[in-house]
């Protein structure tokens, strides 16, 4: 085989007059930066790449970024880049957005609040109820052991024929 007719995917690691094609314009991009060309989240971009047999460069220490080598018709310019969240690595430390998760809390927060202090009272009340009943529940035992007793000697009484 060739070097001329090797496929376009096995031909990227050669210098450009080894394989006798013309230069493209793909462009070797972390996932971060092809996500921000592309539109896409770094993750969705790591699928295409798999699902597309992109080429990729490993890097050779650890906590290098890996690269992959977008096609140069993927690389169209993405229409509205304000629309498109910035792909930050999944951390954004920008204190307009913190301000808006606080407000966001907030809103939740106070019916959530509300929810809590009607459970405590009611809590409060059947835990109330509850030793009423427990009061309730000692005096008929009380009373039922004198009815019983008084039961138990009138019972006695009435035999006093039995030997």
């Amino acid at each position: 085989m060739s070097l001329a007719v090797l496929p376009r995917s096995l031909s990227y690691g050669l210098p450009s007059d080894m394989t006798e094609e013309q230069p493209t314009d793909d462009r070797w991009l972390t996932y971060i930066e092809a996500g921000e060309l592309l539109g896409l989240s770094p993750e969705a971009v790591r699928s295409i790449a798999r699902r597309q047999k992109w080429p990729r460069q490993s890097p050779n220490a650890i906590g290098k970024v890996v690269r992959v080598l977008v096609p140069a018709d993927r690389l169209r310019p993405v229409a509205d880049r304000r629309d498109r969240p910035v792909a930050t690595n999944g951390y954004d430390r920008s204190a307009d957005r913190s301000h808006n998760f606080r407000e966001i809390a907030e809103l939740f927060m106070g019916p959530l609040r509300d929810q809590l202090e009607r459970a405590e009272r009611r809590a409060e009340a059947a835990e109330a109820r509850v030793r009423d009943l427990q009061e309730q529940l000692q005096a008929e035992m009380v009373e039922h052991r004198r009815v019983i007793g008084h039961m138990a000697e009138r019972l006695a009484a009435r035999r006093s024929w039995w030997p």
